[in-house]
């Protein structure tokens, strides 16, 4: 959907415009009913904080918001939208979410007049009250954090980060990408945080404050002292969006008086309060063709190089700038007084003609004496003035010398720093115990922990399972040369049904009753099937072999009854598949989990790597492989041994290998160096703590100019603080230049540098 632009040239001015402002996000939204007038902006009505998934959902949850702002909202149809800083890409709300507001405009009958970045207007909010505002702004939303940089009122950079389960982590991935662009212009990132949400609670937000407040601030040296963290209360995180999307209404209206109005209007009035869970919001910045500077009073606000715009579309601000012009003017003006008024004063000299009347009428009363009294009366006031001007002036001219020999030039000089840094590898040796700077490599320790933990796996093993076949059989012998004797687990088979002996058995030679008769001979033996199933189930009169004889020599044939026993069934039992998964699952997650104790022992200056050199192991399973179970469990004490290292160690190389890279003229910041190291992908992934680790090592710091300052009070001696400054900003090492006189009542008297030394004080920063 097209939204049109809410700051096009409109010069129709109105006197009083009323609309509905909807602040949106990925699950929530609120709504407000604003009225907008050349006295300021008031909220008319405001709804709670809702829940919503999904578009049709946002479609009636907004409705239900709607509602909620009361009769007057009825006949209101123009809205203005609230976005996420990741709803808006290039100036335009991105594609994903052009549906959602069409739907809701198209279906409610809303007229869209544009939107503002609710991360941006918190920014604006912020510039507009301390227009030399210095700190960073977190905006927290379902999926996404949005961090903005501003120092001394500019906007130096926005960052999103994806949200993740590590929330500390998400703000440092932040403040890493702030520290690179702190470090490339030479300055330290601002000691004030400001948390802000809509999606998140108090109590969550408050959360977040904790996890700042205990990452480690010794290692962000981009810092200058650790930072506060201070959370947005709902009413004023309310009071800022609404202000914002009023202020740019009113510009879009052409109501210039009326923008004025809300700026400098310190709380918004709300007509009807309703319970509300809010955070923080934003005013959207793109690059203008001009520079937008927006003078109130003595504030101004100033983008750095953006201006507050929506849908790309610079604001355009000349006729507040005229009204506000207009209204300085003003209050400039001399009072006007009346001739024959009565705060009117005469200092001609002259008598009106009651006066000469009057004195032509008591004149006579004077005797002679009356012209030397006259003639002293006169010589003694004139002698008293030209005393009294002359004390004044003999007072103004001690005064002024004396105040320029007490006065002392400050001169506040900000050095242009330059960031030094540097990409090296360094080896980490835990068999060494003292550093080789030389060659860079370092004297590592080995740090140990021992983790159990146990763990329940499902079997995949299968196997059958049964009794097998017994019974009774008659042997029978037809040689008649000899007795036979069989021995314990000789076979017997019937078909593929094997059986074999359960004991030795003798059979008797076969005998020849009558010429033409044989008898075999015949034992009684009892067989048991060798194998498990209902196979080996053969019934009565059946015929076995005995093996490896031929039947003409020997046979068995079942006797009396069936044989019976024999059963078989599938079950599931351990397999060496299974206890080779369940180790290796186990093992890796004690394997991790020791590594996040070693993550949470390193700080403050201290790194472990992560490993996994185990280095001592200990195994028990409940059931063996074969057995018969539904389930297996391990348990598994692990040993991990892994690599340790400090910042303290890696200082004298870093300041060694930094010393190298500094330009003339220049020295090193005093501070520590930031030093961002971790193993290379290939020692990570062959690890062996009792050999030599290569180390990945990334060093930066500041190189400050090497400046005199008795050199400094030589070049501006004497000068005008205008000229002083000229001469002193004219150098490459220097950034800026502030030249106070000190004491203050001095100021407007003392134009010049003092032309002693000692009366000028020089501080580096």
């Amino acid at each position: 959907m097209d939204l049109p632009n809410l700051f096009s040239t409109n010069l129709d001015k109105e006197n009083q415009v009323m609309t509905i402002f909807i602040h949106l996000t990925d699950i929530k939204i609120q709504s407000f009913l604003l009225s907008i007038s050349d006295e300021g902006a008031q909220i008319l009505g405001k709804s709670s904080v809702s829940d919503y998934e999904g578009i049709d959902n946002c479609l009636v949850r907004v409705d239900e918001s709607l509602q909620q702002l009361g009769k007057k909202s009825e006949k209101v149809t123009s809205v203005i939208f609230g976005l996420n800083h990741a709803w808006v890409k290039k100036g335009e709300v991105t594609e994903d979410k052009n549906p959602l507001l069409k739907k809701l405009t198209d279906d409610l009958g809303l007229k869209p007049m544009g939107f503002i970045i609710i991360s941006e207007a918190l920014v604006q909010q912020k510039i507009s009250a301390n227009s030399m505002f210095s700190g960073i702004i977190a905006v927290f939303s379902e999926k996404n954090l949005t961090l903005s940089l501003i120092h001394q009122g500019k906007v130096k950079s926005i960052e999103t980060v994806g949200r993740s389960s590590d929330g500390k982590g998400d703000f440092l991935e932040g403040l890493a990408r702030f520290s690179a662009k702190s470090g490339k212009e030479g300055f330290y990132l601002p000691s004030k945080i400001i948390l802000a949400s809509l999606d998140l609670d108090e109590k969550e937000l408050k959360k977040h404050q904790q996890f700042v407040y205990d990452s480690d601030w010794t290692v962000q040296t981009q810092f200058l002292q650790p930072p506060t963290v201070t959370i947005i209360a709902q009413n004023d995180y309310e009071e800022m969006i609404t202000k914002e999307a009023a202020k740019a209404v009113a510009l879009q209206k052409g109501m210039t008086k009326a923008a004025m109005a809300v700026i400098t209007t310190r709380d918004l009035d709300v007509k009807q309060p309703t319970e509300l869970d809010t955070d923080e919001l934003g005013f959207s910045e793109v690059n203008p063709e001009e520079d937008l500077e927006l003078a109130i009073a003595d504030e101004v606000v100033e983008a750095d190089s953006q201006s507050p715009t929506s849908f790309g579309v610079p604001i355009s601000t000349k006729e507040l700038d005229k009204e506000l012009a207009s209204i300085n003017e003003n209050n400039l003006k001399e009072p006007d007084f009346e001739e024959n008024s009565e705060s009117a004063v005469d200092f001609s000299g002259k008598k009106s003609n009651d006066e000469d009347q009057e004195y032509g009428e008591t004149k006579h009363i004077f005797d002679k004496n009356r012209s030397k009294d006259v003639v002293n009366g006169k010589n003694f006031k004139l002698y008293t003035l030209i005393g009294f001007i002359a004390g004044l002036v003999a007072l103004m001219v001690i005064g002024f010398f004396g105040i320029t020999n007490l006065a002392i030039a400050e001169v506040g000089v900000v050095l242009e720093t330059k960031a030094v840094s540097k990409d090296l590898e360094i080896i980490l040796d835990t068999s060494i115990s003292e550093t080789d700077s030389e060659k860079l490599i370092l004297a590592a320790d080995k740090v140990s922990k021992t983790e159990q933990s146990e763990s329940t796996m499902q079997t995949t093993g299968v196997t059958i399972v049964g009794e097998k076949a017994k019974g009774k059989v008659f042997i029978y012998n037809n040689l008649v040369a000899a007795e036979k004797l069989l021995t314990k687990g000789t076979i017997l088979s019937a078909g593929d049904v094997k059986f074999e002996l359960d004991d030795d058995v003798t059979v008797p030679a076969a005998s020849i009753p009558q010429p033409t008769k044989l008898d075999p001979g015949k034992a009684e033996a009892f067989v048991t099937a060798t194998k498990i199933g209902a196979e080996g189930n053969i019934v009565e009169d059946t015929q076995l072999l005995v093996l490896p004889y031929d039947k003409s020599s020997y046979y068995a044939v079942v006797t009396d009854n069936d044989f019976v026993g024999g059963s078989s069934r599938e079950v599931k039992v351990v397999s060496e598949a299974d206890r080779i998964e369940l180790l290796a699952d186990l093992k890796k997650e004690i394997i991790e989990k020791i590594n996040k104790g070693f993550q949470n022992d390193s700080g403050n200056g201290v790194y472990i790597l992560p490993s996994n050199n185990i280095v001592s192991e200990k195994a028990d399973f409940n059931f063996e492989v074969g057995n018969e179970a539904e389930s297996l469990s391990l348990n598994l004490t692990l040993e991990i041994e892994a690599i340790k290292y400090t910042s303290e160690d890696l200082k004298p190389l870093a300041t060694k290998v930094l010393a190298s890279e500094i330009p003339e003229n220049y020295k090193l910041f005093d501070g520590d160096p930031q030093i961002l190291s971790a193993p290379t992908e290939n020692a990570l992934n062959t690890l062996d703590i009792t050999k030599p680790v290569t180390l990945s090592v990334n060093i930066s710091s500041f190189a400050i100019p090497v400046m005199s300052q008795d050199r400094i009070k030589d070049e501006i001696l004497g000068k005008s603080i205008d000229e002083a400054k000229l001469i002193l900003e004219s150098k490459d090492e220097i950034k800026t230049v502030e030249i106070t006189i000190d004491p203050s009542f001095a100021r407007s008297l003392v134009r010049k540098i003092p032309r002693k030394l000692e009366k000028i004080k020089i501080e580096f920063k």
